[in-house]
């Protein structure tokens, strides 16, 4: 393999990367060294991402993909069980997240493929990586929404400036021979072997839900089809209302006159009004169907 493409991001602002390729030791190496030890705020922390993208960073531009990244937040394993996918034979990098403790771990692991997966395959590709992930390490669950994300970035490694605590003496300071000083707990590796191979052929794939469709045959009820928004617009704007918003108003009161009658032109909204009403509850209180309107 001649080397593995990513592209580089300055900042999490920047829309258009610039496309990189490496040798595998120096991208392990790369990613698995922490670019900054004390930074006051991990968004400030320049990006990279395993996709190449032709033209801005969208899942609309996405290409291909040359790594799996696993981002794991839920505490439910530990950073050392990267070593399971080294045991397997395969190149891998790890580090730990700019929020990881010693009481709850949260890590990376990235695992180069043996060759770039195009995007017409992606919906198969990150199930096939779930799968693996529960095959080799059995405990935990990747994040689910970054691994679906075709287009996704990831911070580089390296973690924010320490906190402080309150020590006998009154000591403001964290001094890094400290077992809770981050350059204590934090850790990056790797292991070069042999790029993965991702199968994913024998994943199967949901079928797309069938959309409802209307029985045309069957009569529609008066009530029914004043449930339609567009219909409910109509008769609104005919009886003198006017649009505010989502709804219909101002529209003349057939019991007091005055101009407080209103509905919600789409029902099926939250706390929606189906049905007229006049505004003046105590002094009036009118309400009543849309075809008394009309």
């Amino acid at each position: 393999m001649s080397g593995i493409n990513i592209t580089l991001f300055d900042s999490i602002h920047q829309r258009r990367g610039q496309k990189i390729n490496m040798d595998m030791e120096s991208i392990c190496r790369g990613l698995s060294t922490p670019i900054h030890r004390s930074i006051e705020d991990k968004s400030k922390l320049p990006l990279w991402s395993p996709t190449i993208f032709d033209g801005t960073r969208s899942t609309a531009n996405a290409q291909t993909i040359s790594m799996l990244v696993y981002d794991m937040d839920d505490g439910d394993s530990t950073f050392d069980m990267w070593c399971l996918f080294a045991q397997r034979g395969w190149t891998t990098i790890a580090h730990t997240s700019a929020s990881h403790s010693p009481s709850h771990h949260k890590y990376r692991v990235i695992i180069p493929l043996a060759v770039p997966l195009p995007k017409s395959d992606w919906d198969k590709v990150w199930r096939a990586s779930f799968e693996l992930w529960m095959d080799v390490i059995g405990v935990g669950v990747p994040d689910t929404k970054a691994i679906k994300d075709l287009a996704r970035v990831y911070f580089r490694y390296g973690w924010t400036k320490e906190s402080k605590m309150e020590t006998m003496e009154g000591s403001k300071i964290w001094l890094q021979s400290h077992p809770c000083h981050p350059s204590q707990y934090h850790r990056g590796g790797y292991w070069i072997g042999k790029p993965l191979e991702l199968k994913y052929d024998h994943i199967k794939l949901p079928k797309p839900k069938p959309r409802p469709t209307v029985d045309r045959t069957k009569p529609q009820t008066l009530d029914n089809a004043m449930m339609d928004p567009q219909l409910r617009q109509s008769v609104g704007l005919n009886a003198g209302g006017s649009m505010v918003g989502g709804y219909i108003k101002h529209i003349p009161c057939p019991s007091c006159g005055r101009r407080s009658v209103y509905f919600s032109i789409d029902p099926s909204t939250a706390n929606s009004t189906k049905w007229p009403s006049c505004n003046h509850a105590n002094s009036c209180g009118w309400w009543g169907k849309l075809e008394t309107l009309s």
